[in-house]
């Protein structure tokens, strides 16, 4: 018995750690992140790590919660992670060096290297970009997924559907920004196709390798993924691992675990150190294809693309932005797969750079990220809210004790500053009692869960044309007239709600 407590004890103590500085911060801002992060994990709101780096060093290290819940694998600075969208300005790095090896070109149609693409305009720059105008990748996905619920699509059937498909641009190539998995998706293929190597191939022996990333690899579709936590919908209790749910009910990226170029890059917070510095010392990339990739996308018409409300723009495979809040020239790639967030920052102007993931869903990741480089910025941090859901101590008292208690308990916990409510968060808790559940009587319950929504935001225009269309499902199609008529009243434009008033007018004729 004494042996398994001490056993215990140690695997706790393993579950949180923090690596002093040996240069670049001081001591004020090394006690800041600890303090931030102390209170995170003692709220259970970390349950990942995050390193600041600076020459390839780990000058700050932390790391809190488990990589494995039910294995007691506690998360540590070599945890093996999954990078999520992370991945691409790995695999632009990949592109910029066949562009210096001249096996591709920047501004050569993708068609000279995947001949049945069907979109001649479209070239290499235009998907590093995110400016390429193609489909969402989900859209020429969702038949195949839906045919085959249990199978891991791989790149070459994302490309067959989408040579196959009668798929029209969203807009023309070069002339807006609109980001997209798909973009990387074929980029994976084209340096396939000039290599004649295996993607992961390619990508260890020309990336990883010299970069000195040896925990570095791209995940195959069997390999093991991140053990990622979330809960599954707002009337749960506990976090489940996404790996345990029934794959076909709940969309758990199950399906796109396979997919190379635009996700899968496994790693690890000292790799990400290392790859850090190797970026520096143009290791792998020369000092002007660094350049390139770096440099803000100019459109079609010859304007700068903008981002973010004009003050962000996006380069090949990041964004960036050459003067942040903080005066600061950074660039950086943020990612996410059901209970599991990343993101790499790095900061050119202090020659600093951050990395940080999360493997259970928090809805604070980016206010915690932000307070982070807050502090390594020389800025004040900011005050992450330690409050629970509303939605959902309101959402498991519906489920398990019916309306009274729920509206209740909702009503005294409102002024509970230890609580907060979301609208949106409202929202999808109606919808998932309507769209997603299956217990007798759920419909009713997002019936109810919408009503409250529009007494709650009365000026939501986006509240009413939810309750319209839970109206409508349900049949109460009198009521779901109504709801339409007051959401056009607040947003005439839209045209769904339109479209789904006229109908509703047409059957009631």
């Amino acid at each position: 018995m004494r042996s398994n407590i001490l056993f215990l004890l140690c695997l706790m103590i393993g579950t949180a750690h923090a690596q002093r500085a040996v240069d670049g911060l001081s001591d004020y801002q090394i006690h800041q992140l600890d303090s931030m992060t102390s209170v995170w994990e003692q709220h259970g709101l970390l349950n990942g790590g995050v390193g600041v780096i600076r020459d390839g060093n780990l000058i700050y290290q932390r790391s809190a919660g488990w990589a494995n819940k039910e294995a007691k694998v506690p998360n540590s600075a070599a945890t093996n992670f999954n990078l999520a969208s992370v991945s691409k300005p790995f695999t632009a790095i990949a592109v910029l060096q066949l562009v210096g090896e001249k096996k591709l070109g920047l501004d050569k149609p993708l068609y000279s290297y995947l001949p049945e693409f069907p979109y001649p305009t479209i070239t290499v720059r235009h998907l590093l970009s995110h400016t390429s105008g193609l489909p969402e990748d989900s859209e020429v996905m969702k038949e195949y997924i839906e045919m085959h619920p249990e199978v891991v699509i791989s790149n070459r059937e994302v490309y067959h559907m989408l040579t196959k498909g009668d798929y029209g641009l969203v807009y023309a190539p070069g002339t807006r920004h609109g980001y997209n998995n798909l973009n990387f998706v074929l980029l994976g293929l084209a340096i396939e196709e000039v290599t004649d190597v295996p993607f992961a191939t390619y990508m260890k022996e020309k990336v990883f390798g010299p970069a000195g990333m040896e925990n570095t690899y791209v995940r195959h579709a069997d390999g093991p993924n991140t053990a990622r936590y979330f809960y599954p919908t707002y009337h749960d209790s506990a976090v489940v691992n996404v790996d345990s749910l029934d794959r076909p009910a709940i969309y758990t990226n199950f399906h796109t675990g396979g997919l190379f170029g635009s996700s899968n890059v496994m790693t690890t917070i000292e790799d990400m150190a290392a790859f850090d510095k190797a970026l520096d010392d143009d290791v792998l990339l020369s000092t002007s294809l660094k350049k390139q990739m770096l440099s803000p996308t100019v459109l079609d018409n010859g304007d700068t693309l903008r981002t973010g409300g004009g003050k962000k723009t996006f380069a090949l495979g990041w964004n960036l932005n050459t003067q942040n809040s903080a005066g600061k020239h950074v660039v950086w790639h943020d990612g996410s797969l059901v209970g599991h967030t990343t993101i790499f920052y790095k900061n050119f102007t202090d020659d600093v750079s951050l990395v940080m993931y999360e493997n259970e869903s928090n809805p604070h990741f980016f206010y915690k990220f932000l307070g982070m480089a807050n502090v390594v910025e020389g800025l004040a941090g900011i005050n992450v809210s330690l409050s629970k859901s509303l939605v959902r101590e309101f959402g498991v008292t519906l489920v398990k004790e019916g309306t009274d208690a729920a509206v209740s308990k909702f009503n005294v916990f409102k002024r509970d500053t230890a609580y907060y409510m979301n609208e949106f968060e409202m929202n999808d808790l109606g919808y998932e009692l309507l769209l997603r559940d299956t217990f007798s009587g759920h419909e009713m319950l997002a019936l109810e869960v919408f009503k409250l929504n529009s007494l709650l935001f009365p000026d939501s225009s986006n509240a009413y044309d939810s309750y319209a269309e839970a109206l409508m499902e349900n049949g109460k199609f009198d009521e779901a007239i109504a709801m339409y008529e007051l959401t056009l009243r607040m947003n005439p434009a839209n045209s769904l709600a339109q479209e789904n008033l006229a109908k509703l007018k047409k059957v009631r004729r």
